[in-house]
């Protein structure tokens, strides 16, 4: 089962372009704050996909996993949560308020109360991150590799100056068999 999910993992941190030992360590803190290892996979995606939708930053990452790890260790979403996922760009009242009927206010008004239960708000954050950015880490991972790729076609000589070695079979080989 862990070596099944350190997998996933791996599989998320190739296809994402995040570090797997970030990936890991996030997974970590999310099991420790008593989130299913299952379940920590499924918001280590959603959160990729808002990070690269919010310029792609580990430190971004970093950011909003310890967010909601901070939701599942209290067992409530206190309003401090909200206000760090909102600073970085993600629209957590709104897809909260959406998500339950209530307004932004409302809202606001239970997180500062303490009222807004962890569980069902990561959830619900995860499924609205889904919804609006679906997808979003894995096309800017490829946009990357693809860029990556040129610069090397262009000038490979630059490349294995920096320390960029040629892979076997060349990268560019390798996108074309891959993406045509």
């Amino acid at each position: 089962m862990a070596y099944a999910h350190l997998l996933e993992l791996k599989s998320l941190a190739v296809d994402r372009g995040f570090e797997f030992s970030n990936l890991v360590e996030g997974s970590t803190r999310l099991q420790l704050a008593g989130i299913s290892a299952q379940r920590t996979t499924e918001i280590i995606k959603s959160a990729t996909n808002a990070t690269a939708a919010l310029g792609g930053k580990q430190e971004t990452l970093n950011r909003i996993v310890n967010s909601f790890e901070m939701m599942a260790d209290k067992s409530e979403v206190a309003g401090r949560q909200i206000l760090q996922l909102e600073r970085m760009g993600v629209p957590a009242l709104k897809i909260l308020a959406d998500a339950t009927g209530l307004s932004v206010k409302q809202i606001e008004k239970l997180a500062t109360a303490g009222r807004l239960k962890a569980q069902p708000a990561i959830r619900i954050l995860t499924e609205g991150f889904d919804q609006r950015f679906g997808g979003l880490a894995e096309k800017v991972a490829q946009r990357d590799l693809w860029r990556a790729a040129r610069a090397f076609q262009a000038n490979p000589r630059a490349a294995r100056r920096t320390g960029n070695k040629r892979p076997h079979g060349g990268i560019g080989e390798r996108l074309r068999a891959r993406y045509g």
